[in-house]
């Protein structure tokens, strides 16, 4: 309670003496106190019991209001009490090894960093070359992702809810998903699997019904129930899966922030695998399927494939946030049941701020769009305008460019994917 006490006065001492909105973090807490501190999980340890409970931790302290929260990557202390006692340090081979799959998975804590006491030894990710590579590989993706998970953090700050949040949430009545322990969604459409468990390379990760997209190569897979499916996981690799029914901004990565977030985006709208009105009420719920926009998508277009997404964006210090001085646009696209046309449009509740007049869609790529027999055709238009386009046939993906649009002006994309036989 003392530490929870505090969060309100010094947040509104750095407010007053800054300006800016404050960035504070704490590791006493109690709910309430999300509303103005992150967290961190505490003195964790470095082994492999400690890299699992972590995904415990974080999950926990979203759903009591905590969404920005994080643990100690590759562990905080060589030794950390225990029941039965205090576990063996792990040898060095084993920590090389821990730091690879720690760094893979701690990417996708909402509050993600290394850090470790000045008694324990050292772990940063280029203390190893295959180390400071898995890590490379898995915040190249989270960079990617940063105005997707920003966006999650402001639906989380004004309507309550979750960043990370268990499976189960994706489709309440999958009992096997309440047992989901090693996973977790990062906002509505993104799955991460990471590897818990030493000299492992295959896992049996748990997928509600419906489509899943590969997030490193886009290829989906389909599931007309809930199951656990196995995938090969090498060292240095996380899996990690985009949830069909989404629209997800993504933006070229860069080393810092600063540089990716005015940059160009390109959304990835990843077609379900239900038309809109079969799903049941107890069983999987539809990417948004809250939010004003979305759900009156999903109403009005039944026998139609559904996905929606938001794009977020403001100065990322100001003070109090608004219509006045942010960026909040909804995107939907609206496919034919065989997904091989449809449309792309914009809602836009808010285009102010600095990203106003800067910020523009240069692409789309629409996921898990079927091959047609012969060769494929395909074409786009925005706003009655052309736009190049082209099918990859392996990963069923349209990727539409040349879009060039500010998120401020209405879009409305058309596509299709024809073919002709020769």
């Amino acid at each position: 309670m003392y530490g929870t006490a505090m969060a309100p006065e010094h947040h509104a001492a750095v407010e007053k003496i800054t300006g800016k909105r404050p960035f504070l973090l704490t590791r006493s807490t109690f709910p309430g106190a999300g509303r103005f501190t992150a967290h961190w999980t505490g003195d964790n340890g470095v082994n492999w019991e400690n890299l699992y409970m972590s995904i415990a931790g974080i999950i926990n302290t979203n759903m009591w209001g905590m969404p920005m929260v994080g643990a100690d990557i590759c562990g905080f202390a060589d030794m950390a009490f225990k029941e039965g006692g205090s576990p063996d340090v792990i040898p060095e081979s084993s920590l090389r090894e821990l730091c690879n799959r720690w760094a893979s998975l701690g990417a996708f804590y909402p509050f993600s960093r290394n850090h470790y006491a000045y008694f324990t030894r050292s772990h940063e990710y280029y203390q190893w070359p295959d180390v400071a590579a898995a890590a490379k590989k898995a915040y190249s993706l989270r960079y990617q992702l940063l105005s997707y998970i920003y966006s999650g953090f402001f639906l989380a700050h004004v309507k309550g809810g979750t960043v990370a949040r268990p499976l189960l949430f994706t489709d309440p009545s999958d009992v096997d998903a309440r047992n989901a322990t090693a996973q977790w969604m990062m906002g509505e459409a993104l799955l991460v699997s990471p590897v818990v468990t030493e000299a492992t390379t295959t896992i049996k990760p748990h997928f509600t019904a419906g489509a899943w997209y590969n997030a490193w190569d886009n290829t989906r897979m389909t599931l007309s129930k809930g199951q656990a499916v196995e995938l090969e996981v090498p060292l240095g690799d996380i899996a990690v899966h985009y949830r069909g029914g989404a629209v997800i901004p993504t933006q070229p990565y860069a080393k810092v922030t600063r540089d990716i977030r005015l940059a160009p985006v390109t959304l990835l709208v990843t077609l379900p695998a239900e038309p809109a009105g079969k799903s049941e009420a107890a069983g999987p719920l539809a990417p948004y399927a809250h939010e004003e926009v979305c759900a009156a998508a999903i109403e009005e277009n039944e026998g139609q494939l559904v996905s929606c997404g938001l794009l977020y964006m403001d100065r990322g210090d100001d003070i109090q946030v608004s219509a006045d001085n942010t960026v909040q646009v909804w995107y939907t696209a609206v496919s034919s049941a065989d997904g091989r046309s449809g449309t792309l449009s914009s809602t836009i509740k808010a285009h102010a701020g600095d990203a106003a007049g800067k910020l523009r869609i240069a692409a789309v790529h629409i996921l898990g769009v079927p091959a047609a027999e012969g060769t494929a055709v395909p074409a786009a238009s925005i706003n009655g305008r052309p736009l190049a386009a082209a099918f990859d046939e392996t990963a069923g993906v349209l990727k539409i460019s040349g879009i060039e649009l500010l998120v401020g002006e209405p879009l409305d994309i058309t596509w299709t994917l024809g073919s002709f036989s020769g």
